[in-house]
């Protein structure tokens, strides 16, 4: 897995790799701005020699419950919202062909990533 937009660390890893992964900040943190890094991506591919669909897609993606305070990372615009939110979120990254997301949760608190289970398990109900 390469994690880079750079052109020349593009060129010399996408020939070796299976996967490509995206981070929230290069994204605006949507699906649409997904979209844009996707278009990149495949060229890159296309230009190393590989067909786009054989480079599998990651993306992290930055959540917040509503009520939780203090510092955010500042590059990207952080999803706040309930379970359903953040399921939306997911939801709309797969049906971009985003098929593995690593969750940055802000704060990253026990308690946070058990409430999140709950949009993971709203994720596969929807999926099903």
């Amino acid at each position: 897995m390469i994690g880079s937009r750079g052109e020349q660390m593009l060129s010399r890893t996408l020939p070796h790799v299976d996967a490509w992964n995206g981070w929230f900040a290069w994204s605006g943190n949507t699906a649409e701005g997904y979209r844009a890094l996707r278009d990149e991506i495949d060229a890159a591919c296309v230009a190393a020699g590989r067909l786009p669909k054989d480079v599998e897609r990651t993306m992290a993606i930055l959540l917040r419950f509503p009520e939780e305070q203090g510092p955010v990372d500042p590059r990207a615009t952080v999803i706040q919202g309930d379970i359903e939110v953040m399921a939306e979120a997911l939801l709309a990254l797969g049906a971009e062909g985003v098929r593995h997301i690593q969750v940055v949760l802000e704060p990253c608190t026990a308690a946070a990533v058990e409430r999140f289970a709950r949009a993971v398990e709203f994720v596969r109900k929807s999926a099903a």
